[in-house]
């Protein structure tokens, strides 16, 4: 079996973040009235670039991914158990962080159901960094949190849309449902990972479900970023950056780094063909 791994999937969907990220920094500063969010009238064709976009870059990755297991790559056939200490002390690091990101949200403006959310989505990400960091494979009860922290995404998702209905054609809102949606997929998917409960079919699922909810959400934070440094006073006013999708980004980023750039062990432990 291979023991390597083609990086050319993870390369692709970095770049295609930034690029995204760039695109959509261009929708903030010049197709948005940045005093309601709505797009600029006549304009409305150039606000839905950055979703053609974001399509065809997930359509790009997947293909590429079918395409990897098809060639018989590495990331597709070996357990979790296969791979090195460095790679869970990153998955550890990547949740930390991300559960810290997450919490700092508790002291905004939020009403009980947010909260409870991001207490959720925090605490599960803390306490599963911590055991990764622990382990040098990742214990099975970091599954049983993925799935913990999947409903706090899930209660997110569902506050955010059911408190704005306009979320189809203002300009901040459809990529933040988006990247919600993605995210709960991509945790309830990965839980799989954590449990040791994959098959080779269910790897391929999982990189999918990584990618689609890192290029949203990563696009997300760098048009936050880009705003933030070289928009104008309006821009940075208008945008925001909700860390719990920035959470997103680094946990299904550094989930693909680790399934495609990691070393794996010598001795390697087959995923089974079967569900």
């Amino acid at each position: 079996m291979k023991k390597k791994s083609n990086k050319l999937i993870v390369i692709f969907a970095a770049v295609a973040a930034v690029a995204c990220g760039i695109l959509r920094f261009f929708q903030i500063t010049t197709l948005t009235d940045l005093d309601t969010g709505w797009f600029l009238k006549g304009s409305e064709f150039g606000g839905i670039m950055i979703y053609i976009a974001l399509a065809l870059s997930a359509a790009i990755f997947i293909a590429l991914a079918i395409l990897g297991k098809k060639k018989g790559d590495a990331a597709y056939y070996l357990s979790s158990d296969g791979m090195g200490s460095n790679a869970t002390r990153f998955l550890g690091i990547a949740e930390f962080v991300s559960g810290l990101l997450i919490a700092s949200e508790v002291l905004g403006d939020n009403n009980p159901f947010q909260i409870a959310a991001i207490v959720i989505s925090a605490l599960s990400l803390i306490v599963s960094g911590f055991m990764l960091l622990g382990h040098i494979v990742p214990p099975a009860i970091t599954g049983h949190l993925k799935l913990v922290t999947a409903i706090g995404f899930f209660l997110r998702t569902t506050n955010f849309f059911g408190s704005d209905l306009t979320v189809l054609t203002h300009a901040e809102n459809l990529i933040v449902l988006l990247s919600y949606v993605c995210a709960t997929y991509f945790l309830i998917s990965s839980a799989r990972f954590y449990s040791r409960l994959e098959t080779r079919k269910s790897r391929l699922r999982e990189v999918i479900a990584a990618g689609a909810a890192f290029i949203p959400s990563m696009t997300h934070t760098v048009s936050f970023l880009a705003a933030t440094f070289f928009g104008s006073e309006g821009a940075k006013r208008f945008v925001s950056l909700n860390m719990d999708i920035a959470a997103t980004a680094i946990i299904s980023g550094m989930f693909l780094f680790v399934l495609f750039f990691t070393e794996k062990k010598k001795t390697l432990i087959p995923l089974a063909d079967e569900e």
